[in-house]
């Protein structure tokens, strides 16, 4: 999946749900549920196998690409971002002004 093909869904979901902007894993579960309800599919009667057979297969969103695209959202749009969204580039900088102090 390329970053951008869920950027609205991504975007939505975070404006609806105020718990998801704080948690890849849970923004990650609803995009795989939309997913498989856009499919056809009812996620709740489905078995464990078949879930993880589609992840095997492709035919859900990468991990990777939800967390990168939801990173470029929060980036783009102040008022998307979560609690933990400046103490994690608070962290950043104090991280990279220690390395370079070290060098």
């Amino acid at each position: 999946m390329k970053v951008k093909k869920y950027e609205d869904k991504i975007k939505q979901l975070l404006e609806k749900n105020i718990h998801l902007r704080d948690s890849d894993m849970k923004l990650l579960s609803c995009v795989w549920y939309y997913q498989l309800k856009t499919s056809g599919l009812n996620p709740e009667s489905m078995s464990a196998m078949t879930f993880m057979q589609m992840i095997a297969d492709d035919k859900l969103a990468n991990p990777s690409s939800i967390r990168r695209c939801r990173a470029k959202v929060q980036e783009l749009n102040v008022h998307l971002r979560g609690k933990r969204y400046s103490d994690r580039k608070k962290n950043q900088t104090i991280n990279v002004i220690k390395e370079i102090k070290k060098w």
